[in-house]
């Protein structure tokens, strides 16, 4: 039966690479606050570092209403908010999928579509849908983060860091985590969702 996932689960993951003795709950004395702490920062960092597959959202969304200054060079103002999570922005299309010029500032996205179609890595803190690999990275990146407050050791960080880009390289080699390929969009390589469904 496959182990149930879980943000515990990979909590453990990470002290084990320590030496470290599990926990049942992210309040457990010493070290639960401590992964608690660091938790959000290492999922949204690998999330960031490449575009995970099971990370990738396509979303419909409307703009906002806003009248847009002139200077600004775009017709129309979108709320990033609308977007589920969104982390980083991969591409931006038309509804019928013609490729438009858009720029990305603060909490806004600006475009010449009144309607837009976003391909977007989402901040997926559902563990039980993450890919493996990904399980196995965030669990070493959140180690690096904690072993020096866990072992007091330097070099125990700098070989978590490289097991860590070692495993990098690997999910790329493997694909689970997308490459630059104009075909991706025929292949599934993400999910689709309506924002205002």
């Amino acid at each position: 039966v496959p182990m149930a996932m879980d943000k515990v689960t990979v909590c453990n993951m990470a002290l084990a690479q320590l030496g470290a003795s599990p926990i049942s709950a992210m309040t457990d004395e010493p070290h639960g606050p401590l992964c608690d702490l660091f938790y959000d920062g290492a999922r949204r960092g690998v999330l960031l570092e490449d575009a995970w597959r099971c990370a990738i959202l396509r979303e419909k969304i409307e703009d906002d209403g806003t009248s847009v200054p002139d200077d600004r060079g775009f017709a129309y103002r979108f709320k990033l908010s609308d977007l589920t999570k969104c982390l980083q922005i991969l591409d931006v299309t038309g509804t019928d999928g013609t490729s438009i010029r858009w720029l990305r500032e603060g909490e806004y996205l600006y475009a010449d579509y009144d309607t837009l179609v976003v391909r977007h890595v989402t901040d997926l803190d559902d563990e039980a849908k993450w890919h493996p690999l990904l399980v196995e990275v965030v669990s070493l990146r959140l180690a690096a983060a904690i072993a020096v407050r866990v072992k007091a050791s330097m070099t125990a960080k700098a070989q978590l860091m490289q097991e860590y880009e070692a495993l990098l390289l690997r999910a790329r080699q493997i694909n689970a985590i997308e490459v630059n390929d104009p075909n991706d969009m025929e292949e599934g390589g993400s999910e689709w969702i309506d924002s205002r469904s």
